[in-house]
């Protein structure tokens, strides 16, 4: 799963979304299977990503609430905080600015709450980055 993660990272990075999106999707299914629900939650974040710049709204839209569903299985709080802050950088790419704003916060409200201060205090300072 982890190498497919990483190849779907670099077809992204080289322009070619539509290969990106199929490798996240398979990613997603074996880290499912796996009961890694934050780095599925990451998949279906960047497939949302990939397929905002396809143009294909509703199946972007799809992903990102799909993203959204895999974080609350999430049972680890630095993971999922950290999920959610790839989940924010994933909907600014794609031009989600409000809904990426919406989850940093989260992310920084949810490492506050489990006393994560280092982690909370480096996403407060990405804060600028999301405006």
């Amino acid at each position: 799963a982890g190498t497919l993660f990483n190849l779907a990272g670099i077809r992204w990075k080289a322009g070619r979304p539509e290969d990106a999106m199929a490798l996240f999707a398979e990613a997603q299914d074996l880290y499912v299977e796996q009961e890694q629900y934050e780095t599925a939650a990451e998949c279906a974040a960047w497939q949302g990503a990939c397929a905002a710049r396809r143009g294909m709204r509703r199946s972007s839209l799809g992903s990102f609430a799909r993203a959204e569903a895999l974080l609350v299985k999430s049972r680890e709080p630095a993971m999922r905080v950290e999920a959610l802050r790839n989940l924010a950088d994933a909907e600014r790419t794609a031009g989600r600015r409000a809904a990426a704003r919406r989850h940093l916060e989260l992310a920084i409200v949810q490492a506050r709450a489990a006393r994560l201060p280092e982690l909370a205090a480096k996403l407060v300072g990405e804060r600028k980055t999301f405006a």
